[in-house]
């Protein structure tokens, strides 16, 4: 003969706020992105590391799929000690017949939330049964006890009763889990940039102690921290000692991954770049320049040239020259171009125009919309394949001389941070 009991009670054995500074706090944070060796670590993106960590971190908060909705009923004796009419069955309690229904709906979301309370304080009493079917979804039930021969509005009236604190609780629930999964992706790429600049402090060391680093096997040959200071020295471009000075195609290369990598690293933080106007954003990329490259005469080979320019010169000539603009809208785009094409005095000049977005919320569509005013410069010829998304590399020519081809890396930073 069946019994009832008493059912599990819901939200009671731990607190969720402690939950959510855990999975927000620094040091759980930078001890997880320190989970990957250095040299994997560089090997994949931020986005990447985001995607990883998010689904270690994140909380899906608990949702009732109440259009799942299903019901079994059993005949029981209920107790009902304390009231006039009752069956004494010799079991310790006093008992009558009638009637237990368990409803069912099935959820989704985090089950272990099923346990914590919103706060320390939390009041109200849910009971029902979790069977898990695993970690994110599984079955609700709540069971419905009744003597004699309940109706329908009754049964109804007794599971809406017991639906309202579990609905209570879990719109709470959301209310604290939806502004922390929300925050997440800023705070881990904030735990990502600490890493990233403790690296480069520790490479930095074998420079200072002026003793080379040993790489472990398998290092990206891409790495824009160089074990040491890297001379960057303006040769002739032919055999000829009289050519026309300019840099390698290797030293073309490293330039760009150093802006490329710079320039991502405050991707991550976008508030850092806030404040500053152009000429403060050159700066900061002539100090990062200056760090990996020394020229001959001078550790100064990245040199400040105007409000917003950068150029290596050799000889009286720009072997590299950088422009920097905070994206305005088209014009300051073709602007950039022809401040660099009034550098390119000759057929080797390698040129970089690094534009910054600050103003514009929809960085999808304005990327797709720079492309289009990038090929629609008077000064464009061709595009040659970059595969670094927002980043372009063009052939362009002075208007004093069309058949003169100046190659244009372009990098387009997201710094939007709101208004």
């Amino acid at each position: 003969m069946n019994v009832e009991r008493d059912e599990l009670r819901l939200f009671y054995t731990g607190d969720l706020r402690a939950l959510i500074d855990s999975h927000t706090e620094q040091s759980q944070l930078d001890s997880a992105v320190r989970g990957s060796e250095p040299a994997r670590f560089a090997t994949i993106s931020d986005d990447e590391i985001v995607a990883l960590l998010l689904d270690r971190f994140a909380i899906n908060p608990l949702e009732l799929l109440e259009g799942t909705l299903e019901m079994e009923w059993h005949e029981v004796h209920v107790d009902v000690r304390g009231q006039p009419h009752f069956i004494d069955l010799g079991m310790g309690g006093q008992y009558t017949p009638g009637i237990r229904v368990t409803f069912s709906m099935q959820y989704r979301g985090s089950s272990d939330l099923w346990t914590l309370k919103p706060h320390s304080v939390w009041s109200m009493v849910a009971r029902g049964r979790v069977r898990r079917a695993n970690e994110t979804s599984g079955v609700l039930e709540i069971d419905i006890v009744e003597p004699g021969h309940p109706d329908a509005e009754v049964l109804r009236n007794r599971l809406e009763q017991e639906l309202h604190p579990i609905r209570s609780t879990l719109r709470e629930q959301r209310n604290l889990l939806d502004p922390m999964n929300e925050r997440l992706p800023e705070l881990i790429l904030e735990a990502i940039q600490r890493r990233r600049t403790k690296l480069v402090k520790y490479d930095a060391l074998s420079s200072e102690l002026n003793i080379p680093l040993k790489r472990q096997s398998g290092a990206p040959s891409f790495e824009p921290l160089p074990v040491r200071k890297r001379q960057l020295t303006a040769q002739p471009t032919q055999a000829n000692a009289d050519a026309e000075p300019g840099i390698s195609e290797e030293g073309y290369a490293t330039i760009l991954s150093v802006i490329r990598h710079f320039g991502r690293s405050f991707e991550a933080t976008p508030r850092t770049m806030k404040p500053h106007d152009e000429e403060e954003m050159r700066d900061m990329f002539v100090a990062a320049l200056n760090t990996y490259f020394e020229g001959r005469a001078t550790g100064e080979t990245f040199r400040k040239f105007g409000k917003t320019d950068i150029l290596v010169p050799e000889r009286g000539r720009a072997v590299f020259a950088g422009e920097c603009k905070v994206w305005r809208g088209d014009k300051e785009l073709h602007d950039g171009i022809e401040q660099l094409l009034g550098y390119a005095t000759w057929r080797d000049s390698k040129c970089a125009l690094i534009v910054f977005n600050k103003e514009v919320a929809g960085f999808t569509q304005l990327r797709e919309r720079f492309e289009q005013v990038l090929m629609a410069s008077p000064r464009y010829l061709s595009v040659i394949a970059v595969d670094e998304l927002g980043e372009w590399r063009i052939n362009a020519a002075p208007a004093a001389d069309p058949r003169q081809h100046v190659r244009i890396h372009v990098f387009l930073f997201n710094y939007y941070c709101g208004k």
